[in-house]
């Protein structure tokens, strides 16, 4: 592919299911809440003009209704597997289901006619070889295509739960075309809190290479994370990101590299002044856009560029 400046925004969007092991720790979230995120985000980037990947966990884009019907999705499956989604199952038998389904905001991306619905796995469980068996991974993803929103879907693109990498050669079985990368040197590594609060810090970010084809689907490049305003991270001044994210996007225009911007829509409930500090990125992102200047493409685009589709 030929290098070209890019500007790549993606979220993973996965409620209950990214906090599996430690729903106490934060606070539950609420659907109501999370459905209001998700209007108001594809509502800014509508506004504004730009594409935008949402990679959600397959069982929080289903119905309650769904996943009630479909319990054997659920049920049959590895010991690994079962440890994982036990929170979930308790808070399904109690009818706990707050923050645990997002059908209408997957669907609301599916139809929107610019933005990619991706994925972010199933049941969020971390696909890292070594910790899980090559058969719960391809179980993950053959229960991903039992569920309504993605059982016709063609030239899926992945983030991993977790930003934990593991069957890379595998992905291309199931349908996929692309995937982000992770920013953690081993792919065994966890995406710690330091190093995004050294991201944040540095005074001169810079893009990133651009991806290549990787055993039949394309490397995307893995980006950082748009500052969680929340605890200490909400102290740093949304000016400060703002700047440091027009430094990232500069280097991207002068060099033909990426600058690829993610987050958690769950974030935007939990951070303070979250959809102030996106839209100021987006201020400055989207002229760039509009003068062709900047390319802004989904994932499952980007990823069709680097295989030559």
């Amino acid at each position: 592919m030929r290098q070209r400046p890019a500007f790549v925004v993606s979220f993973d969007c996965e409620g209950h299911w990214g906090m599996m092991d430690h729903l106490e720790d934060h606070g539950r979230l609420s659907s109501r809440a999370l459905a209001d995120a998700y209007d108001r985000l594809l509502a800014l980037f509508d506004r504004h003009g730009i594409k935008a990947t949402f990679a959600f966990v397959g069982a929080f884009a289903m119905s309650e209704e769904e996943a009630r019907a479909k319990m054997r999705l659920f049920t049959e499956s590895g010991p690994k597997a079962r440890a994982w989604i036990a929170p979930f199952l308790a808070d399904l038998e109690a009818r706990r289901t707050d923050g645990w389904f997002a059908p209408a905001a997957a669907a609301a991306v599916k139809s929107s006619g610019l933005h990619e619905l991706g994925s972010h796995g199933f049941t969020h469980l971390p696909l890292v070889e070594g910790e899980i068996e090559l058969a719960d991974f391809d179980r993950e993803f053959a229960s991903l295509r039992e569920t309504e929103i993605f059982a016709a879907a063609k030239d899926l693109t992945l983030v991993y739960p977790r930003n934990q990498l593991g069957f890379e050669r595998e992905l291309a079985r199931h349908g996929f075309i692309g995937y982000r990368e992770s920013i953690a040197a081993r792919r065994s590594e966890r995406s710690s809190r330091s190093r995004h609060l050294f991201d944040e810090a540095n005074p001169y970010p810079k893009a990133q290479e651009p991806g290549g084809p990787a055993a039949g689907t394309a490397r995307i490049p893995a980006g950082r994370m748009l500052n969680w305003r929340s605890g200490a991270r909400g102290r740093i001044p949304i000016a400060w990101t703002a700047r440091s994210w027009r430094k990232t996007i500069d280097d991207a225009v002068r060099t033909g590299r990426v600058a690829h911007l993610w987050s958690h829509p769950h974030n935007f409930v939990t951070g303070k002044d979250m959809f102030e500090l996106l839209e100021a990125v987006l201020k400055d992102a989207a002229p760039r856009v509009r003068s062709g200047e900047l390319w802004n493409p989904t994932m499952r685009e980007y990823a069709k560029a680097v295989l030559g589709r």
